[in-house]
Order: C-alpha cells, then structure tokens, then sequence
C-alpha cells in the first residue's frame, strides 16, 4: 500500500509501516532536523 505521512518527525512510524510491506510515497514535517534521518535511509 502506498502511505503518505503527515507530520513525520523522525520518521519512527514510517519505519514500522514499511517493515510492514508498505511504501512511504511522501513525507512530511514542519521541522527539518528531524526529517533527515529519513533522506539518509
């Protein structure tokens, strides 16, 4: 299933959701600090 995530912060519930077998098709957050652990996976 493809998910876009809202207000993702460091992207912990992305993870589990594609462990899950899902794929993130965009991700969102109003800080950047937090959002670059998700460009670096």
């Amino acid at each position: 299933m493809n998910i876009v995530s809202l207000f993702s912060g460091a992207g912990g519930l992305d993870l589990g959701m594609v462990q899950a077998g899902n794929t993130i098709v965009w991700a969102n957050d109003i800080e950047d600090t937090p959002t670059t652990t998700l460009q670096i996976a």
